[in-house]
């Protein structure tokens, strides 16, 4: 499991000319992976000369600092609230900019917009309906209708705006997966990096407007991609076991991973089970190592184990899976 360091939040306010900056201190995350986009790395004095860095950059919006051996380097960034690091997490610390303002005009963190920031996008796809495109794949803040507090999740702006809302990577992350009920709810791991959006989340973007269900796999011995969609997707609410409603398989044209949840095990209407709160009859949780949308009678419970200890696809992908994506595309 990601070490996490939990640090109280406060704002630092960065002057450069005529600009000024307002940051949040975050999170520093013990990892050896970083799918957030990295712009540079210098060498500092202090915290507020890095900040001074992100500052004068319109692409900053977050800056990371590490001191080992008392040399202190500053690491700039385009996205995300949280830093990862394979140092110790006490030797760095992390901090993300709310705004920059420069003579009434803002920089927004990514998915806000309007000229004060006033404004935010619901989901991927209204992202790129206003616009940003321009951004390709970034780490968004969304906040959808249904929640109360925005949250941040990876978008492929220039894609029509496709979201991820699980990443897998088995070649560098040391999440687990076997989690209780109320961890795969709420979610887990980080944006960054490998995770989970969450149960919650997952409906409340899926409320937003029609999607496709994608998935996509790599295989670990070739890096070769295997994808498909589901062209009718729904998730039940939680007083529903948040049931997948899923249909209309249709494969990538070049990159078929074929239909693994509504074949020979069908996981259509199934609702979500973990092994706290077990809705199948042949304990598929514990089988699996981790929650899922299993058969509630069938023993083989599924032939796509995504959140598992070893992620499975095994309609077509027999080679292991180290990279797995679930993702909703708007139409």
């Amino acid at each position: 499991m990601w070490t996490l360091m939990w640090i109280t939040i406060f704002h630092l306010i960065v002057s450069s000319v005529s600009k000024e900056s307002v940051y949040i201190k975050t999170r520093v995350i013990k990892e050896t992976c970083d799918g957030s986009t990295h712009l540079s790395d210098d060498i500092v004095r202090s915290d507020r000369h890095c900040g001074v860095k992100c500052s004068s950059s319109s692409e900053c919006r977050r800056y990371r600092v590490c001191k080992v051996n008392n040399v202190m380097t500053c690491s700039l960034f385009v996205d995300g609230s949280n830093c990862v690091t394979d140092l110790p997490e006490t030797d760095c610390t992390c901090y993300r900019k709310k705004y920059t303002c420069d003579n009434g005009m803002c920089a927004c963190p990514i998915g806000y917009y309007g000229n004060t920031c006033e404004n935010i996008i619901t989901d991927c796809s209204h992202g790129f309906i206003v616009g940003m495109s321009n951004l390709e794949q970034k780490i968004s803040f969304v906040k959808p209708s249904l929640s109360p507090e925005p949250f941040e999740i990876i978008c492929h702006f220039n894609w029509g705006g496709m979201a991820h809302t699980l990443v897998r990577d088995t070649k560098c992350s040391t999440v687990t997966f076997n989690r209780t009920w109320v961890e795969y709810r709420d979610g887990f791991g980080d944006a960054s990096g490998e995770h989970w959006i969450g149960l919650t989340k997952f409906y409340q973007i899926s409320m937003e407007r029609s999607f496709r269900l994608n998935v996509m796999a790599m295989y670990s011995s070739s890096d070769q991609l295997a994808q498909g969609y589901y062209d009718s997707f729904s998730i039940s609410d939680s007083s529903d076991g948040f049931k997948l409603h899923i249909s209309s398989y249709f494969p990538h044209p070049d990159e078929t991973c074929g239909d693994a949840w509504t074949t020979s095990v069908n996981i259509n209407n199934m609702p979500f089970s973990t092994y706290d709160n077990d809705l199948t009859a042949a304990g598929c949780p514990t089988t699996m190592q981790g929650g899922g949308w299993f058969s509630t009678t069938d023993p083989q419970c599924t032939r796509g184990n995504i959140f598992g200890k070893v992620v499975t696809w095994d309609a077509v992908v027999t080679q292991p899976i180290h990279l797995f994506y679930l993702r909703l595309i708007g139409r």
